[in-house]
């Protein structure tokens, strides 16, 4: 991975836009589509570290447990409030409200982590909320129905979880990215097993050929490998550039939405979208150029 590792990160981002479409193919309620991408992903990678001789860290786990526990429940929350939000609104416009996730992260920075809240984060933050409302339709009034609505609160919900991921992913101490990533997927897992249990009536469900290789495609392809192409190449790449990558996901999302599922965002929607993601990746430059490798990976 050493050897290329921007074409790497670029096939990641590509791989991680494929989620909303490989997911719109799947007839299961969305908790169902989650429980089964986390348990195949978890165990793919699981394979793939035991694979290679390599042995997770129980002295690093213990002394991040609290951490990683908590940033993983936090993640599958978040995949919960976003397969959801697939469901009850388009791909293009749940993508585009779990990436405000940024803008929660700038408003809960200066509390929790004393990050300086800069007036170039308020500017972000006004241009992005003005960047959804005109992808959503609001502005134009567009909006098809409570569906839409109820769909982008989930998508916004899932920023929101997303944001407490990274919250305490922040609080992570040294740990290898491949420890970090198997433990936050298995907490996660557990999690959705726990709200599927709750919520779904597992014996009632029947699985089509095509739920099956969607499944499929979704925990290997776009978890397993697309966690392991992405964190074992950050750690060649500048902050900066790996934050820049990573918003290449939405734009595969929207473009692949438009070609695929035939949702079109209309004149004022793709200036939104490119509002939401220009004024995030505008102040996540800023902010990271500085810095080393981040933990982070969008909430997909």
């Amino acid at each position: 991975m050493a050897k290329y590792p921007r074409l790497l990160m670029f096939l990641a981002m590509c791989l991680f836009g494929l989620i909303g479409i490989l997911a719109s193919g799947v007839s299961l309620p969305s908790s169902v589509i989650v429980l089964f991408r986390g348990l195949i992903g978890s165990l793919f990678i699981l394979l793939v570290i035991l694979s290679t001789g390599k042995r997770i860290s129980s002295e690093d786990v213990r002394s991040n447990l609290k951490p990683l526990v908590l940033s993983g429940i936090f993640l599958g929350l978040n995949w919960l409030a976003l397969f959801e939000a697939y469901k009850q609104t388009t791909i293009s416009l749940a993508t585009l409200s779990n990436y405000m996730a940024p803008v929660f992260v700038m408003i809960v920075s200066p509390f929790l982590l004393r990050e300086r809240f800069t007036v170039t984060k308020l500017v972000c933050v006004i241009i992005s909320i003005l960047g959804l409302a005109m992808a959503s339709g609001v502005i134009q009034g567009g909006m098809t129905g409570d569906n839409d609505l109820y769909g982008i609160s989930l998508g916004l919900l899932a920023a929101i979880c997303y944001c407490g991921m990274v919250m305490c992913n922040k609080r992570l101490g040294d740990i290898g990215a491949c420890d970090r990533t198997i433990v936050q997927l298995s907490v996660s897992t557990l999690v959705v097993m726990f709200y599927c249990v709750l919520s779904v009536d597992i014996g009632s469900l029947t699985f089509t050929t095509e739920d099956v290789v969607c499944l499929m495609l979704l925990g290997v392809v776009t978890t397993g490998c697309t966690f392991l192409l992405y964190f074992g190449t950050m750690r060649y790449l500048p902050a900066q550039t790996t934050a820049i990558y990573g918003y290449m996901e939405p734009v595969v999302t929207l473009l692949l939405s438009a070609l695929l599922l035939s949702e079109d965002l209309g004149v004022a929607g793709w200036i939104g979208a490119a509002l939401i993601l220009g004024s995030t990746l505008l102040c996540s430059s800023l902010d990271r150029g500085s810095e080393t490798n981040s933990p982070e990976v969008n909430g997909s």
